[in-house]
Formats: C-alpha cells, sequence, structure tokens
C-alpha cells in the first residue's frame, strides 16, 4: 500500500504504511526487512524535500548492512549518502563516500555499481570546474556501462558528458552525445532522459540560431514530470544564453527566480552558488 499512497502523492499515508512496515520488520527481527523500508523511506523524504532526514536514514541503512555483511547494501548506502552530499555541495565529503563505495565494489566483485559511482565522481568535478577530469571519468562510466549493458546509466553519462563538453566549447561532439542519449531515451520511452537530451541539442540550437524551441520544450518537460535536477539544467542553461542583452533581462530575472526556488525547495544546493554567480 506505501507505493500505492506514494504514487498517489499521499506522502503522510505512505509514510504511516513504511513505519508500519518497519515495525513489523523490528517485531520480527529482521534487519533485511528494516534496511529496505527505511531506505524507502529515506527516499520518500528526500523527494519531499526533507533531506536531512533523508540522510539519517541513509546512514542507519548503511549502520544495519554493516551488521548483516550485506556489501551490495553498503556500496548503495555510500553512494546515496555521497550524493546527498554531492547535491549539498559538499563535494569532498561526497568523494569520500563515493571511494569508499567503489573499494567496497572492486573488492566484492561488483561490477554492476562501478560505473554510477563513476559518473557521479564525474558530476563532482564537473560542478568544481574540473572539466577534463570530469570528460574523463564519464567516458570511463559510459564504457562500464556498455560492458554491463546497462542503458539508464550510459544514457545518463552521456547526457552528462554532453553538458560537460558544452562548457568545453566543444559543440559537435556533445551533441553527438546528445543524439546518443536522446535515441537511448527513446528506446526506454523515459521521458525524464528526453527532456534532459531536448535541453542540450536545444541549447546548441540557441547558440547556433536562436532557435529556442527545442530548449522550451524540454524545460517544460521537466516541470509537467516534476524533475527538479533536469529542470534546474534546463534553467540554467537557458539563462546562460540569454543573459547579456537588455531585452532579456526580465525574463532572466524570472529564471534566476524560479531556478533559486526548484534548487532549494529540491535540495539541489549545490546549483546555488551557479545561480547566484549569474544573477550578478
Amino acid at each position: 500500500m506505501a507505493v500505492i499512497y506514494q504514487q498517489r502523492g499521499e506522502y503522510k499515508e505512505a509514510v504511516k504504511a513504511y513505519e508500519l512496515a518497519l515495525d513489523i520488520g523490528k517485531s520480527i527481527g529482521s534487519k533485511n526487512i528494516q534496511a529496505m523500508y527505511l531506505g524507502n523511506l529515506a527516499a520518500l523524504f528526500g523527494f519531499q524535500g526533507q533531506r536531512d532526514r533523508e540522510l539519517l536514514l541513509h546512514h542507519e541503512v548503511l549502520e544495519l548492512s554493516k551488521t548483516m555483511g550485506y556489501n551490495v547494501g553498503q556500496v548503495l548506502s555510500l553512494m546515496n549518502i555521497g550524493t546527498w552530499h554531492l547535491e549539498h555541495g559538499k563535494y569532498e565529503a561526497a568523494t569520500s563516500q563515493y571511494d569508499q563505495a567503489l573499494e567496497i565494489a572492486r573488492l566484492h566483485n561488483l561490477k554492476g555499481h562501478i560505473p554510477m559511482i563513476k559518473l557521479n565522481e564525474g558530476l563532482i568535478l564537473h560542478y568544481q570546474n574540473k572539466l577534463f577530469d570530469a570528460k574523463t571519468r564519464l567516458e570511463s562510466a559510459i564504457e562500464l556501462a556498455l560492458e554491463i549493458k546497462s542503458k539508464p546509466i550510459e544514457d545518463y553519462a552521456r547526457r552528462y558528458l554532453g553538458f560537460v563538453l558544452l562548457d568545453m566549447n566543444n559543440i559537435e561532439e556533445a551533441k553527438n552525445q546528445f543524439n546518443l542519449a536522446k535515441t537511448i531515451a527513446e528506446s526506454m520511452g523515459s521521458k525524464v532522459s528526453l527532456a534532459s537530451s531536448s535541453i542540450g541539442l536545444g541549447t546548441i540550437n540557441l547558440m547556433n540560431n536562436g532557435d529556442r524551441k527545442l530548449l522550451n520544450q524540454g524545460i517544460e518537460g521537466a516541470r509537467n514530470i516534476g524533475d527538479n535536477e533536469v529542470l534546474l539544467k534546463g534553467l540554467i542553461c537557458l539563462v546562460r544564453q540569454l543573459k547579456g542583452e537588455p531585452a532579456n533581462e526580465n525574463e532572466v530575472k524570472n529564471l534566476l527566480k524560479e531556478a533559486s526556488e526548484v534548487a532549494k525547495k529540491g535540495g539541489y544546493l549545490c546549483d546555488l552558488p551557479i545561480i547566484e554567480e549569474l544573477s550578478t
């Protein structure tokens, strides 16, 4: 029932259902059940913007996984904690968590988790403006994703490699990555990925010929599905192209206001310095 409540947007009822299942897990002494529902609660609190509660629960899952000797659970928890720190702009702490996850994954031959760790490391390097290192790490993530035949990770890595290449002014290769990601997104039927690749390709269209139709479609798509990460990327890309023209001053101001609100509400504090810089 908890999943149904969550899908309906009835989050209070979903929390109650997850907590009931958690209590049952505790009463019968099942650490597996406890870890599963604590993880579900963590994801739900994160989605609601209750990021501090989310982090506490990820740590609880990590400790339970350690006591059970559950290596996959440890890797996933460390990745979740690392992502929390990444999204809060705490890059050293995020890198530390990903390094620990990578060590466990390699030690226990958990190849399926390594591409996503590499991808997240690439995101950190991008935020730190270490573009060449970010490019190298994302290319590694793509190669590893191809080895394990993970379309979602390949798609994610190609999209973000595209944005890194845009910042490096390598427009043609960026376009190639976005088109490859779009093809994968279409094969998976992923609205999130299609919105993101549309933002990348739309940014290139705006740069090349002033056509912002595709970029607007990508932004609107992200708004409609409620994906704050992709929406922020689109708003920032659009502002970067419009900024500096007096005729765009009011629109830029409104876009930055929306971006700031989305970043705070969604817990993407790593984007606030970028938004503040664009506001000056």
